[in-house]
């Protein structure tokens, strides 16, 4: 084995683990009724461009993290 293989080896075990970024998509609209000025689909992609990425959340007692997550604190 050369040494160059055990650096890739080293280099692949220490690099972050990669997340996937989701489609965007309209799960809810207000008023019901009315209709949009542009296709849901359309609209999703402007608010997100970049689709939407995930990210990895600290499983802690107090669930800080997922608390400032959906509350914004």
């Amino acid at each position: 084995m050369e040494k160059s293989d055990l650096l890739d080896f080293k280099s692949i075990h220490r690099r972050a683990p990669s997340f996937p970024t989701l489609e965007p998509q309209i799960l809810f609209k207000y008023p019901p009724g009315k209709r949009l000025a542009m296709r849901s689909k359309d609209l999703a992609a402007f608010c997100f461009p970049g689709g939407v990425k995930t990210c990895l959340l600290e499983r802690t007692p107090s669930l800080s993290e997922l608390n400032e997550l959906v509350y914004g604190q």
